[in-house]
């Protein structure tokens, strides 16, 4: 994250601890966009998705007011989101996880001025991925997701996942090979 981002964080989170809730929204709008594309690479489904990302925000609300103001906010929300992801995984099992597609994943580029054709092979690239995506392992596709989608450093991700930062960039560079190799294969 650059240091302007990491600054305004930090003008808002004071701003939300000294009772402005206008703030908490602006967090909210900065960060649930990163934080929901993870639940989602995660769980699998945008529904449990969303009703995670609400638990994290509410339970931010909550002890928002002693977290220090240097805090990493985006960090921390998807610490949070990662917890809670682990407590939803652990009441399903990994049959049930992947049985919803992965859409959200894959950003749709091109107006509607592309043909039949165009759209019907875009959708396939986005299933290809998404197909892909939802084969890695756990740990891979969290650094991926963390990484790309939510725009986290090696040192950020590695901070979120509590885990050394070769250990992230090694799951990274893993994740990258299967799926080049995947998506090569099919």
């Amino acid at each position: 994250m650059t240091v302007a981002v990491v600054s305004q964080e930090a003008e808002l989170l004071a701003a939300y601890q000294g009772g402005d809730a206008l703030a908490f929204e602006q967090l909210y709008d900065l960060h649930a966009g990163s934080v929901l594309t993870y639940l989602v690479g995660m769980l699998g489904n945008r529904d449990g998705a969303e009703e995670t990302l609400q638990l994290v925000f509410t339970r931010f609300a909550e002890r928002a007011r002693s977290v220090p103001l240097e805090t990493n906010v985006r960090a921390y929300l998807l610490t949070s989101a990662r917890n809670a992801v682990v407590n939803r995984i652990r009441s399903r099992s990994r049959r049930e996880r992947f049985a919803q597609g992965y859409g959200i994943l894959v950003r749709r580029r091109g107006g509607n001025a592309a043909g039949p054709e165009q759209g019907i092979e875009r959708d396939e690239r986005c299933r290809r991925l998404n197909a892909a995506l939802a084969a890695l392992p756990d740990g891979e596709r969290e650094v991926v997701l963390l990484h790309i989608k939510s725009e986290l450093t090696f040192e950020e991700t590695a901070a979120v996942l509590g885990i050394p930062r070769g250990t992230a960039t090694t799951r990274y560079r893993s994740a990258l090979r299967k799926l080049r190799m995947r998506l090569r294969h099919e």
